[in-house]
């Protein structure tokens, strides 16, 4: 019994580090990085439902995005409209593509900066925006989060459209 309950002493002495010991120093566990959000998930997830798996929306109500976003981004002071409609929200009549749509865009503030950045380039690169966009600049998480910090109501998105030159 004696020599079991050295043995046992042993192997517990071997797996519990000593303290105060001088050792060698191990280094420090590099930084991990997360791999980046998948635009297409978050796009198919939370916002395929009204604008469809195509971009196309819902004629009256969600506007398309396909082909439409670059109208959008080419506007003056498109790109951050753009970002702001999905941490704010939109609700009330706007004109796409010269047809009338009155929809509610709930707003996705919820979302991590890192992935409403994700899903605009997703938006900003799908079903053919992409080739209307050449040069396109991704949007990062810093130009999301100082977007975010304007926290804007659905209405004052509403008058930023309408604000838009020219009219997308």
């Amino acid at each position: 019994m004696r020599l079991l309950a050295l043995a046992l002493a042993a192997t517990l002495a071997a797996c519990v580090p000593v303290q105060n010991q001088p050792g060698p120093v191990s280094p420090a566990a590099p930084a991990t990085t997360q791999p980046a959000p998948d635009g297409a998930a978050l796009y198919r997830q939370s916002c395929a439902g009204c604008h469809q798996d195509t971009g196309a929306g819902i004629e009256g109500v969600f506007p398309p995005l396909a082909r439409h976003v670059p109208a959008i981004l080419k506007a003056e002071g498109g790109r951050g409209y753009l970002a702001r409609v999905l941490l704010f929200g939109l609700q009330g009549p706007i004109r796409a593509q010269g047809k009338n749509y009155n929809g509610r865009m709930p707003a996705f503030s919820a979302l991590e900066d890192a992935q409403i950045a994700a899903l605009l380039n997703h938006l900003s690169r799908s079903w053919g925006n992409a080739e209307l966009l050449p040069g396109f600049r991704s949007y990062t998480l810093d130009e999301v989060a100082a977007l975010r910090a304007d926290r804007l109501t659905m209405t004052r998105m509403l008058e930023l459209r309408g604000s838009l030159s020219p009219q997308p």
